[in-house]
């Protein structure tokens, strides 16, 4: 018979069997007096970020910026060891590579920091300016980010959007002018993070030319990583190649990497662990049809059901929206299966 799904916001594990517990006590309390040790370090390493990318230029921020947010994964539980990369992609993607890359399931903070590592991709920020807390500076004044919250309060995360150009969207209630770093969305959706990410999105893959992509998260929210949730379409509206990632994170009876709760119990989860294993997929380059290039929702449909293929995972009749309402106080319904 088989296994009933999950629902997306419960944590994947397996209860510890009777004779593990006394050694998983032990384990929990040694891993419980590394974790100040573990937060003075990511202290350090989002200063060091911060200053690095306060101090080179962008065009050589790069490696130095990688090899930092690569130290952070690592105290984050994914040590030298524990990340597995299958690249599958081809001459031609290599030659001409996609402006757009997806990763998806979504678990957590681990997917961004892989893609700042491995693609040196661009996050998609969108912001206030003149306004509020300021993060960084950008052409048009000071920026206090507001999506890839709760993220963006750890500063390794502010350093890794600040170091590697992310995109600045601008949204109409903001009095500030528009400047040639930050995307102006249409006046009927600019009020909308998601219409100022599209326009944002469009246009830095209609400029694409090479170099740095942007990524995305096209399920829009966090769950257990065991099925795909519906995509939100943005990355398919400007009928551009994308780049499609899979990621997993094998394990038993702890599930450190997924976000199924609330901030605090996410990072509490990754510092407690000795280890957190992720293997992640890179899929060739899916290029679009001319149907899929007209039809965004068929486009991210087609791409979805490409990468859970990939990844062996079922099509979740979940979305964001819906798993956020249950989140914040609604009665769950049944999961899948």
């Amino acid at each position: 018979m088989e296994k009933p799904q999950r629902h997306p916001l419960e944590y994947d594990e397996e209860p510890l069997p009777l004779l593990l517990r006394p050694l998983s006590w032990v384990l929990y309390a040694i891993c419980a007096a590394l974790v100040p040790v573990k937060i003075v370090l990511l202290a350090v390493v989002g200063c060091v970020g911060v200053v690095l990318s306060d101090l080179l230029p962008r065009r050589r921020a790069g490696a130095p910026l990688q090899l930092v947010i690569r130290c952070g994964m690592a105290l984050f539980g994914v040590w030298p060891g524990c990340l597995r990369v299958v690249d599958l992609r081809t001459a031609e993607d290599y030659e001409t590579p996609a402006p757009i890359v997806a990763l998806a399931p979504h678990c957590g903070m681990l997917e961004g920091f892989f893609a700042a590592y491995y693609f040196w991709a661009r996050a998609v920020v969108v912001a206030g300016v003149r306004g509020g807390t300021a993060r960084w500076s950008s052409p048009g004044g000071p920026v206090a980010p507001q999506v890839m919250a709760p993220y963006v309060k750890i500063p390794l995360v502010r350093s890794m959007a600040k170091g590697n150009d992310a995109i600045v969207v601008k949204l109409k209630r903001h009095d500030a002018p528009a400047s040639p770093g930050q995307v102006a969305p249409a006046d009927g959706e600019r009020a909308k993070p998601s219409g100022g990410a599209r326009e944002a999105i469009l246009a830095h893959a209609n400029a694409y030319a090479g170099g740095q992509p942007c990524f995305l998260l096209p399920e829009g929210t966090t769950h257990n990583g065991k099925q795909l949730l519906t995509y939100f379409t943005g990355a398919f509206g400007p009928g551009a190649p994308i780049q499609p990632v899979v990621v997993a994170y094998p394990h038993r009876y702890l599930d450190a990497a997924s976000f199924c709760g609330g901030l605090p119990a996410h990072l509490l989860r990754q510092l407690l662990s000795l280890y957190v294993r992720m293997e992640v997929t890179v899929l060739p380059v899916y290029r679009p049809s001319d149907d899929e290039k007209a039809d965004a929702a068929l486009y991210a449909a087609n791409v979805r059901g490409a990468m859970a293929a990939a990844a062996s995972l079922p099509l979740s009749t979940y979305g964001a929206k819906q798993l956020n309402e249950e989140y914040y106080g609604k009665k769950p319904k049944p999961p899948d299966g």
